[in-house]
């Protein structure tokens, strides 16, 4: 579901673990927390809740990643 955040402009915040990193770029496109610590995810949460410009450019950012790697036709192409 992060991808599909991304693809609306929504700032993401995962836990590191399995593939997010081929797409999550820490502080450039989401924030990026440990797996399975509550607090780290709470604390990204309030971070993102309380910066309106964070959010904005997490978000522009995750969607013209998206845009230029992962539509659909790019995969068709291959």
């Amino acid at each position: 579901s992060g991808l599909e955040a991304s693809a609306r402009g929504i700032p993401v915040v995962a836990s590191d673990v399995g593939g997010i990193r081929q797409w999550l770029e820490p502080e450039v496109n989401g924030l990026l927390v440990p797996a399975n610590e509550p607090r780290a995810l709470a604390a990204a949460l309030t971070r993102l809740l309380s910066d309106g410009a964070l959010c904005d450019r997490l978000g522009r950012e995750g969607r013209r990643r998206y845009l230029a790697r992962n539509r659909p036709e790019h995969h068709d192409a291959a």
